[in-house]
């Protein structure tokens, strides 16, 4: 595999659609956990390479588009510190 086909992390941004895929899945809201994975096991199905680094660009995604930030898409229901993501009320 030549290191072009590895994920980097300039391309967190491409995980938006993933994670808002894995929400609505989930019916809206569900442990990061949950999330990280279903996006590891789509992305499985394309073929794509997951890395370590991976599971950090999806939170660090999560995080640039919570609560009001870029996009707002995502939010915490349970408020700052929580592992459960919830699609933002905009974003359904």
């Amino acid at each position: 595999m030549s290191r072009q086909d590895r994920f980097t992390p300039a391309s967190a941004e491409d995980w938006l659609d993933d994670i808002a895929e894995a929400l609505k899945a989930y019916g809206g809201a569900a442990h990061r956990s949950l999330v990280i994975d279903r996006v590891q096991i789509v992305r499985g199905r394309r073929g794509e390479t997951w890395a370590e680094e991976a599971a950090r660009a999806v939170q660090e995604a999560f995080e640039r588009h919570r609560d009001g930030r870029g996009r707002g898409l995502f939010r915490l229901p349970f408020g700052e510190g929580s592992h459960r993501w919830a699609l933002d009320q905009g974003a359904v």
